[in-house]
């Protein structure tokens, strides 16, 4: 009787001994790096997005200091003023129907959005922003917000694979 460890172990060994075959080279040179911006309403997922144009536009912290900021996406924020504490809400960027400020706790970003940027050597990078999770509203809204994410990502996926069979 054949033990069955000695079994595995010789086809583990066999198999080690054979070179695996190599991954085929791709020649499609991708035009798109996509990123998906996921987390918590109010995390700072539309403000990074902010930040990273205003990065990519100002050669140094100074430049951008004295200059008008880049504003992609709407921002709003509460600042504390006066003795009192009193807040003020500060908002940055033209209004969009796709960010609701008004409601504090829920998510400001209603719809994922995609925000594309020339990035480095004809690359393009594509950021997506996305409704956050935990919205005040509740479990419903988030698995709404779960869905409108999942259907992003199909749509994206599905471009992607029509531009490589296009170039094949």
């Amino acid at each position: 009787m054949i033990n069955k460890r000695e079994s595995y172990s010789k086809v583990i060994s066999n198999s080690a001994k054979q070179k695996a075959p190599s991954a085929p080279q791709s020649s499609i040179d991708y035009k798109y790096i996509s990123i998906l911006l996921v987390g918590e309403s109010g995390v700072g997922k539309s403000t990074f997005i902010n930040a990273f144009a205003n990065y990519l536009t100002f050669s140094t912290l100074n430049q951008a200091q004295f200059n008008q900021p880049i504003v992609v996406i709407q921002v709003s924020f509460l600042m504390t003023v006066n003795d009192n504490f009193d807040e003020q809400l500060v908002k940055f960027g033209d209004t969009d129907s796709n960010e609701d400020h008004s409601n504090s706790g829920q998510s400001v970003t209603q719809q994922c959005k995609s925000y594309v940027f020339n990035f480095s050597r004809g690359k393009l990078l594509r950021i997506i922003d996305t409704s956050g999770f935990g919205d005040t509203r509740g479990d419903t809204q988030d698995e709404h917000n779960m869905e409108a994410i999942l259907i992003s990502l199909i749509l994206i996926a599905s471009a992607s694979y029509s531009s490589r069979m296009r170039a094949n």
